[in-house]
């Protein structure tokens, strides 16, 4: 039976530093996130899905500070 090896074994069996592979990842990780999330969002559909969800999570924010606010004055009805 095959035996899968990642990770610290790997980099051991390959004489390669681990620890200085882990460092060039997390350097590169926030321009790759950025990528990946650029090309996502150059597809019309999921694009559309996003900015659906963000202008939902604007609503909800809008509507929440208006029902913080209105608690904070001592306004009873506080459906607004």
């Amino acid at each position: 039976m095959a035996e899968l090896i990642t990770g610290r074994e790997l980099c051991d069996l390959f004489r390669i530093e681990y620890d200085s592979i882990v460092k060039h990842r997390q350097k590169d990780q926030r321009a790759n996130l950025e990528y990946i999330a650029r090309e996502l969002l150059a597809i019309d559909g999921i694009r559309a899905i996003v900015l659906k969800s963000i202008e939902g999570v604007q609503r909800d924010t809008l509507a929440n500070r208006r029902f913080v606010g209105a608690r904070l004055h001592g306004h009873a009805d506080t459906n607004i």
